[in-house]
């Protein structure tokens, strides 16, 4: 397999990965975030348009970037509870900075959420960059 390929179908598990885990998160967990949300609903967009789900896919595509791009060549020689942990930073990062932010910019965003919405994310990274390794090294012994 060549680079490029090997590359583009990480790319293409982490996509669906990240977008298949998410949707397990919020079915569990809607609940909560709904009525954490509430204060500032008003706000959210409701309506689904064809901009808001390129935003939304774009932000899927970025994320598994940065896993294949960042985190997988770092952690190829790593055993599995490593590689976890190095994607699972990463996306402690990514999601603090945001988290954070809106809770340092928007009055009513609820900082449970927050924390909660963080260590989220170091799950969904960490899952995802260990299934990428994993399907790396399939694709390395052919």
């Amino acid at each position: 397999m060549t680079f490029l390929w090997k590359k583009s179908l990480l790319i293409i598990f982490c996509f669906f990965s990240v977008i298949i885990l998410d949707v397990i998160w919020f079915n569990f967990l809607g609940n909560i975030y709904e009525a954490a949300y509430e204060p500032i609903k008003s706000e959210f967009n409701t309506e689904l348009t064809s901009d808001l789900l390129v935003a939304s896919l774009s932000i899927y595509l970025l994320i598994a970037l940065a896993i294949v791009f960042f985190v997988l060549p770092r952690v190829n020689h790593l055993d599995n509870t490593q590689t976890f942990f190095w994607g699972g930073f990463l996306g402690l990062l990514v999601y603090g900075v945001y988290d954070l932010t809106n809770y340092v910019i928007f009055a009513k965003w609820p900082l449970r959420i927050a924390l909660m919405d963080i260590c989220w994310g170091f799950l969904i990274f960490g899952l995802t960059t260990l299934g990428a390794r994993l399907i790396m090294r399939l694709m390395d012994r052919r």
